[in-house]
């Protein structure tokens, strides 16, 4: 979500105001800090028999990527990355023995 919708967000339904440049930081330290959560994500959703997964073309810094997503029923994992099947294993892991739902799309044929 773009900043500038964050601060609307904030200032509209808790009646906070801040720059939309206050939130970088808070975004980046929430980031850093969740690294161990995300790892504990990933070897559990590997671990699921279904993963359902889709991505979207996503703009990163003036590159054209993708913006994969990975869910079962009660876990979602977001990933920027690039369009080929090194994002899904990065994911899901080299082994992964489960059954991916998609679109049809070729990088996740390696499953």
């Amino acid at each position: 979500m773009p900043f500038r919708k964050i601060n609307r967000f904030f200032l509209s339904t808790f009646n906070l105001s801040f720059s939309p440049g206050g939130i970088v930081p808070a975004t980046q330290s929430l980031a850093n800090k969740s690294e161990g959560l995300i790892t504990v994500l990933k070897l559990q959703i590997a671990n699921r028999d279904v993963v359902h997964a889709d991505e979207t073309g996503w703009w990163l810094k003036g590159i054209n990527c993708c913006l994969h997503c990975f869910c079962t029923p009660d876990i979602v994992l977001f990933k920027v990355g690039n369009r080929t099947n090194q994002t899904a294993i990065d994911i899901l892991g080299p082994h992964f023995g489960g059954t991916v739902t998609c679109d049809g799309y070729r990088g996740y044929d390696h499953f």
